[in-house]
Parts: structure tokens; sequence; C-alpha cells
């Protein structure tokens, strides 16, 4: 698949991030370099703190401070390297 030219996809450094198949996620994850696929991350439904990516609505911006602090009392600020928390904390709520 050519992601340069898909509206459905933007690469950001080492990744290659795509608006999810899966019916409820928002992002599928791949490695740039061999297209090999991640995780998935995002509940679809929710809104996040700030989409990094940028292919989502941006009404799913929250940018709310108090938002932002309940969602890591609940998730925890420790994430696994390339896990959903992980991509979900650096690029949904940061």
């Amino acid at each position: 698949m050519d992601y340069k030219n898909n509206k459905r996809c933007r690469i950001i450094g080492t990744y290659i991030f795509c608006l999810s198949k899966k019916s409820n996620k928002k992002y599928d994850v791949f490695r740039k370099s061999t297209q090999e696929y991640i995780t998935s991350f995002g509940q679809k439904g929710y809104q996040h703190f700030f989409d990094k990516i940028g292919l989502l609505p941006k009404y799913l911006n929250n940018n709310s401070e108090e938002r932002k602090r309940l969602y890591y009392a609940r998730h925890g600020k420790d994430a696994t390297f390339e896990s959903p928390r992980f991509f979900s904390h650096k690029f949904l709520w940061t």
C-alpha cells in the first residue's frame, strides 16, 4: 500500500498512522521501515485531549486539563514502549 498518497494515513517519525479498520479503534500503527502492523489504539466514540496525528475530526479534541488529569488517573502515566497506551499517551493525551 502506498501510505504517502493515502489520505487516511500519515507518516510521523518511524511510524505510519492510519485511520483504523477496526470498528472500535481510532488508529492503526505500522512500522515505517517494514510496514509491519504494531497495534491499534484510541477508543472510538470518546474524545481525547488533542490529536497530534491530525486525521480525526477537530470536535474530538477536548483540550480539557481536567479530563486529561482524570484520564491519567485511570490509566496511569507509565506505558510499555509501542503499546496502545504508549501511543495514546504520546499522540492523543499530551
